[in-house]
């Protein structure tokens, strides 16, 4: 859920059982910058970190859990499959010719404390945040499966890889109000500050590998970096052909 994204609600345990789906049922140190009224409906008086709670997730638009399943786990016995033609065929074909998204997301929550009393309560919580991202083009896969073909051309444009890094301090206020006799109203507000915040980039810019009738590789390659954050200020683009 992108709703959930950027908030305590990743180091939910529920949460990512649901696919982060689950911000309506978000409770205690869980509701800090997510749903911030439910806070209020916490029966616990205080909570608090006594270890980081943590999650990883990784992500890819094509590969999946099928195609690793029926070509890369091997064989009932455990033995490693030898690919076929026809099989590395299947492979890039369920690829696509679509460059591969791949994402791994890594969030901790370091410390957190929410005091509940008298219908109200109030949250702080600190979380870390940690991002990898790689698009890699569909000429890569062809060339991991079959090889260094003499006379083919590989473009691996555009190729880019990213890392994201920042820290965020939650602070939570929640109040509830008993309107009826079976019903009550809560209403709540956040306030998130990023604190540190660091990332790094390369993409490529044009990038070819060709490959000549005696197996040698005559590549050019074009690629500009990225770096920002408190301590990486620097941004430059460096063009090499070799």
């Amino acid at each position: 859920s992108s709703a959930g994204r950027g908030s305590d609600h990743r180091v939910d345990v529920r949460g990512i059982g649901t696919g982060m789906a689950d911000i309506t049922f978000s409770r205690s140190l869980d509701a800090i910058g997510s749903n911030p009224a439910n806070l209020a409906l916490d029966s616990l008086a205080l909570s608090i970190t006594l270890l980081p709670a943590a999650s990883l997730s990784l992500g890819s638009s094509s590969l999946n859990y099928e195609l690793y399943s029926a070509y890369f786990s091997g064989d009932a016995a455990g033995n490693p499959v030898v690919l076929t033609a026809g099989d590395k065929q299947e492979i890039l074909q369920s690829l696509g010719f679509d460059a591969e998204n791949l994402q791994l997301e890594f969030d901790a929550r370091l410390f957190g404390i929410a005091v509940c009393s008298h219908g109200s309560a109030f949250g702080v919580a600190i979380t870390d945040h940690l991002s990898y991202t790689a698009s890699i083009p569909a000429d890569y896969f062809p060339l991991v499966l079959e090889g260094d073909r003499p006379g083919r051309e590989y473009n691996l444009h555009p190729m880019k890889l990213s890392a994201t890094w920042y820290r965020k301090y939650g602070f939570t206020f929640s109040h509830a109000t008993a309107i009826f006799s079976h019903a009550s109203l809560s209403i709540g507000a956040s306030l998130n500050f990023i604190h540190g915040f660091g990332y790094f980039g390369l993409s490529d810019d044009g990038t070819t590998l060709v490959v000549r009738p005696d197996h040698t590789i005559r590549a050019t390659i074009s690629y500009t970096a990225h770096e920002a954050g408190p301590e990486l200020l620097a941004h430059f683009g460096q063009m090499a052909t070799l």
